[in-house]
């Protein structure tokens, strides 16, 4: 970073600073600014979280200055000033900002970025990557922000501390602050062991550089950003030991479903052609094809699809029929992972009251009815109402079939993500 400042070019220089989420980026750069500050003429800092945020910074430059009250106003000054002012954007994580529209178009001026999004050494041939602290350093953040002598003893300590936490500056320096209140450093691994969203989620009242996020809560800002599938996946990998999680995993689940496609839509039409639109083959053969659309995450042809044969079903064979019911539930996983949780919830307990009035409350799709309703209200965050659903089935599954069932781990599976 301080090559890139210091080369002589006739181009604007950008840096930039990327990492997880309290690695410590914003505090490299405001580092760097404290130590090179008489390299610029000018230091303004842009909080680069929003559009909005950005564009509030940029007017309040040019109010500042005099020139105005627009950010255009702003960039059109920076962009006419041929000095050696600096621009820090910070947290610029959206990738939906378009960084290069809130630059001064000019070949002169300093630009220095933070970001989790690599992405953004578009902008950049000059960046590093902020990752884990050394082992050397983070005892000795840890032993500073406590307040704590670096003796021996307190080293030993501080190195199990840091292990447990990653070595990650932002939650170093919360359990620094956090020992520094308390003044005892031996317990704060066990305490930290046992309330670790307490300790984690806690912001120092004192802090030396009004950094605004806890350790959950900058995890939670890019954890937001994910699909809900993506996150649906990460939680799935909660439960795996993170060098366990191999490509294999991927290329079974990822399976030949493209030509499965290409092979049920022929089966679809052949069925068509020799049985016609109604026959029971056909029906299967149409169900069997959207849940292969579902599969590939081609949703729309799948809920067309789906409910197409849904309703044929319940025009053919009633609303009470079992092909009925199972059009009807897998309609409703479509509309679950459409992020239609409403419309999922509704159709699933239509289903669950049927198989139980049906089955009864102990048959294995009564079961699975049970489960699938527990995967929407976690999808919905109602996950009281999902732990107590899954705790149900799993007891059962264990009473009717026992625990080494084959299906039994399944639910097991169901349970405990719903329970985490």
């Amino acid at each position: 970073m301080d090559q890139c400042f210091q080369l002589n070019m006739s181009k604007q220089k950008i840096f930039l600073l990327y990492g997880l989420g309290g690695a410590g980026k914003t505090q490299i750069a405001l580092k760097f600014i404290e130590e090179f500050h008489s390299r610029f003429t000018d230091i303004f800092f842009i909080d680069a979280s929003t559009l909005e945020t950005i564009n509030a910074s940029l007017k309040t430059i040019a109010m500042i200055k005099g020139i105005g009250q627009s950010a255009q106003e702003a960039l059109q000054w920076l962009k006419c000033k041929e000095d050696e002012w600096l621009l820090l954007f910070d947290n610029a994580d959206d990738p939906k900002i378009n960084l290069n529209n809130c630059f001064p178009q000019c070949s002169h001026g300093n630009i220095l970025i933070t970001s989790r999004n690599p992405g953004l050494t578009v902008y950049s041939p000059s960046h590093s990557n902020v990752s884990d602290m050394e082992e050397e350093d983070a005892v000795h953040l840890l032993l500073r922000s406590a307040a704590q002598q670096i003796t021996d003893s307190n080293k030993g300590t501080a190195t199990h501390i840091v292990k447990a936490l990653y070595y990650l500056p932002l939650a170093i320096i919360q359990a620094g602050a956090f020992i520094s209140k308390s003044g005892d450093l031996n317990s704060y691994l066990t305490l930290y062991k046992n309330h670790r969203y307490r300790l984690l989620s806690q912001k120092p009242t004192q802090s030396h550089d009004n950094y605004a996020w806890t350790v959950y809560t900058t995890w939670q800002i890019s954890f937001e950003q994910l699909s809900q599938q993506a996150q649906k996946l990460l939680q799935l990998f909660s439960f795996l030991h993170y060098q366990g999680i191999s490509e294999e995993i991927f290329k079974y689940a990822l399976g030949k479903w493209k030509e499965a496609e290409e092979l049920r839509a022929l089966v679809v039409e052949k069925y068509r052609n020799i049985l016609g639109d109604e026959h029971p083959k056909t029906l299967r053969a149409m169900q069997n094809l959207a849940k292969t659309y579902w599969q590939l995450g081609k949703l729309y042809e799948a809920e067309q699809l789906g409910l197409a044969v849904f309703e044929k079903q319940k025009s053919l064979r009633g609303e009470n029929h079992p092909e009925t019911l199972r059009a009807m539930a897998n309609l409703a996983a479509t509309y679950n992972r459409l992020g239609r949780l409403q419309e999922s919830q509704e159709l699933e307990l239509v289903v669950l009251e049927k198989r139980q009035n049906i089955l009864g409350n102990n048959h294995p799709r009564t079961l699975f009815s049970m489960s699938d309703l527990a995967f929407t209200y976690q999808s919905m965050g109602k996950f009281q109402q999902a732990e107590e659903l899954e705790v149900v089935v799993l007891k059962k599954r264990r009473e009717i079939l026992g625990g080494n069932h084959s299906d039994t781990p399944l639910f097991n599976e169901h349970a405990c993500i719903h329970i985490h």
